[in-house]
């Protein structure tokens, strides 16, 4: 593995704040593998359902994207399905749907499979 550095992310604006990350689904079980700053835990709450506790409260999610990346071709797509960032546990939830089914679907556990979750938060009660 190639001895690299980079530069943590930067804000997108002033006031805002950028938390990447990423898990491994594991069926009806608990995820795994979670990695990236600023998330707390990643939690199976239902079927198909994740809750993101974040390490920290923020004034307002201003944007989220949800991608999955799946050992095998699927219907699933992965959506925000509720967020509560500015309370005392602040989080983000997270539902993957089979399109094909029209329901909520939970993914099985594989070496390859990942959810991937970007969000952009407003870290200040003002905003200019």
């Amino acid at each position: 593995m190639p001895n690299s550095s980079y530069f943590e992310p930067q804000a997108p604006a002033p006031g805002l704040m950028k938390i990447d990350c990423t898990f491994k689904p594991a069926g009806t079980g608990a995820p795994t593998g979670l990695t990236g700053k600023g998330v707390a835990s990643v939690s199976r709450t239902g079927v198909g359902v994740f809750r993101l506790v974040l390490s920290t409260a923020y004034a307002a999610l201003i944007s989220g994207q949800v991608t999955l990346m799946l050992n095998a071709a699927g219907s699933e797509v992965a959506e925000l399905a509720a967020e509560d960032v500015d309370g005392s546990t602040p989080y983000v939830d997270i539902r993957i749907v089979d399109k094909s089914a029209g329901a909520a679907a939970d993914v099985a556990a594989h070496a390859n499979n990942r959810v991937m979750v970007s969000l952009t938060l407003r870290n200040t009660s003002s905003w200019s």
